[in-house]
């Protein structure tokens, strides 16, 4: 590859528009093969080849004017090329893990609102008192006490309304094989 002149050189280096001209036509074939055999993207090697002589028209005052510029302009394209492909490899990584955390989250709450109908169906098969305890307890919250004395109840009475619903509910959904949502209403 013939060198650029150390006049042509030193003109661009006072910032000669010409100059920067004559050294873009002369190297912008050469950029634009790496950048392709590099990146595989035609698109994205024409960015480069702008990028790289953009570059080397803000650094013009560092070059050395009697140094051959193609290693120089060779080194920065390749760096701005794997540059570009880090950033793609990262972008790439980031879809694929917020793709999973997505289908994650959506299968989660597939499984919960599953297991949700499941419970459901199975309150629905309690007796009636034994039913009432339970979703006074469970789903709305009121204590042993509160419980008793709507239902007009001792309290020892809807303890035991709460523990047959739950032996229930156990034996039902650990046969279906929903034995952790019973864990979720027990514990909270």
């Amino acid at each position: 590859m013939e060198r650029i002149s150390i006049d042509v050189m030193m003109k661009f280096k006072d910032g000669d528009k010409t100059a920067f001209k004559a050294i873009y036509v002369r190297y912008s074939p050469s950029i634009y093969s790496v950048s392709t055999q590099l990146l595989k993207d035609n698109d994205l090697a024409e960015e480069m080849v702008q990028e790289c002589f953009m570059k080397l028209w803000l650094n013009r005052s560092g070059v050395q004017v009697e140094r051959d510029l193609w290693p120089y302009l060779y080194v920065m394209c390749k760096r701005l090329c794997f540059n570009v492909l880090r950033d793609k490899e990262i972008v790439k990584k980031s879809m694929e893990y917020f793709q999973e955390d997505l289908v994650n989250d959506v299968e989660r709450r597939v499984y919960h609102n599953d297991l949700q109908h499941h419970l459901q169906l199975c309150i629905a098969q309690l007796p009636l008192q034994q039913r009432t305890a339970w979703i006074l307890s469970r789903e709305e919250g009121f204590t042993h006490q509160e419980i008793a004395a709507r239902m007009d109840i001792s309290q020892n009475t809807v303890k035991n309304h709460i523990v047959q619903a739950l032996k229930f509910l156990r034996d039902r959904l650990s046969s279906q094989g929903f034995i952790s949502l019973l864990l979720v209403y027990i514990f909270f």
